[in-house]
């Protein structure tokens, strides 16, 4: 299993700049190939088709906040796969992306995100709990299938994304959470495959994000709860937390 990556400096169309262990396309800053000890380059505005796929030996990666695109399959099949942290700035999230990474135990898909492709989080068996962000207008086929684990998914959306196919097949809807905007209830159950959530409930806060890979946030019951962090420090940018308060 490769370990490391390097380019000739004399290569015109390829780079591994500040030695980052990835192999780069660089007229557009594209990351094409990756491997467990990659470090993505603040440059790189795209993480191209299956650049690490099937790298059972990632465990965590930080994705910068230069990316505004992760293409198809990215990380698929990456089974080590622990912790990831979608940056803001990511607007395109295509189909596949962290396809069967089963180790993966919570996901925040951020509010610059439109769509969620199709297979985004298919066999993402260690899942227990998804954010959508709230510009997400559709969810594609498979997205989330077979999440066995999933107990907590909760849209910022106050409009029920379109659904694809097979969005949720093999997933528990009556052990799942479904948590929406407060005012929303009524409108995702009479919605296509979210009226099939047996709980549906208003949510009483919402994280946009977390700025620290590997940490989770989450908020129930009037709480803030942040797992996965001892005594580093958490950089987290709230969208509501409580009545009436913003940060």
């Amino acid at each position: 299993m490769l370990t490391s990556f390097s380019v000739d400096k004399e290569n015109k169309v390829y780079d591994s700049r500040g030695n980052c262990n990835a192999i780069i396309e660089t007229a557009t800053n594209t990351l094409i190939y990756g491997c467990k000890n990659t470090v993505i380059p603040n440059t790189v505005t795209k993480i191209g088709e299956d650049a690490f796929a099937y790298c059972v030996a990632l465990t965590s990666i930080e994705i910068p906040n230069s990316v505004t695109d992760i293409k198809s399959g990215a990380f698929s099949g990456c089974s080590g796969l622990t912790g990831v942290v979608i940056p803001s700035s990511v607007i395109n999230l295509e189909g596949h992306v962290f396809y069967g990474c089963e180790s993966l135990t919570s996901m925040v898909i951020p509010n610059s995100v439109k769509s969620i492709g199709g297979y985004t989080l298919y066999g993402c068996r260690g899942l227990k709990s998804v954010v959508v962000g709230e510009s997400v207008a559709s969810v594609g086929n498979a997205a989330f299938k077979e999440c066995t684990g999933l107990t907590r998914l909760e849209m910022l959306t106050k409009v029920p994304p379109k659904c694809g196919k097979d969005v949720f097949v093999g997933m528990d809807k009556t052990a799942c959470e479904l948590v929406v905007p407060a005012g929303c209830v009524d409108a995702y159950k009479a919605a296509a495959e979210w009226g099939d959530f047996s709980k549906i409930t208003p949510g009483e806060s919402s994280v946009g994000e977390v700025g620290t890979p590997g940490v989770t946030v989450t908020a129930a019951g009037g709480e803030i709860v942040v797992e996965g962090v001892a005594d580093a420090a958490v950089e987290v940018n709230a969208t509501t937390i409580g009545a009436g308060v913003t940060g």
